[in-house]
């Protein structure tokens, strides 16, 4: 679930910094910027999230989150010229957030959990290997598979639609860890 679920977070941010810089002409500091409210409210719900898998499990935070980081992944795909942060970006990143929020906590505790509190360093190192290798995956891959393969510069029309693609993909990789938490994940993983 981290290769897939962290593949479609690194493809899309990836795509959205060079979107949201080359598109609509953010700069560098107003790109960066535009996504602090992931940031918000990753620090005010993970550890609600954390909290409540571990009372109940990480199945369903995992799946429902996945899921709701999916819909603002194709939420992002609004972001195009014309519209405006606040009815484009922002929605979106207050979605993806409130998804990525809900699962992130979940699992890392089950990853952690997964081999044995003594071997907790040891899960550790591999998810986070999993998930690093998992973005330059998804970054050489999904701009290939969004149409952007060979293009020679990454802006204008091209961008956009190869972008609009790139959000649909990373969605369906979202989709796609839901439905690996949901089958992968028992109910005595808390």
């Amino acid at each position: 679930m981290t290769l897939v679920v962290y593949g479609a977070l690194s493809g899309l941010f990836f795509l959205l910094m060079l979107d949201l810089q080359n598109v609509l002409h953010y700069s560098a500091v107003a790109a960066g910027a535009s996504l602090l409210p992931i940031n918000g409210l990753m620090l005010v719900i993970s550890p609600i999230a954390g909290r409540a898998s571990e009372r109940h499990g990480g199945k369903w935070p995992m799946a429902g989150g996945c899921l709701i980081a999916g819909i603002g992944m194709l939420l992002f795909a609004r972001v195009q010229t014309g519209y405006s942060y606040w009815t484009s970006v922002l929605p979106a990143a207050i979605v993806f957030g409130t998804g990525l929020s809900i699962l992130v906590a979940p699992l890392t505790t089950i990853a952690l959990a997964s081999i044995g509190e003594s071997k907790a360093g040891l899960a550790s190192g591999v998810n986070n290997a999993v998930a690093r290798v998992a973005g330059l995956l998804a970054t050489a891959i999904i701009p290939f598979a969004a149409g952007l393969g060979g293009a020679e510069s990454l802006s204008g029309a091209i961008l956009a639609n190869g972008f609009t693609r790139a959000t649909y993909i990373s969605a369906g990789l979202c989709a796609s860890g839901s439905a690996i938490a949901m089958v992968t994940i028992s109910k005595e993983h808390k």
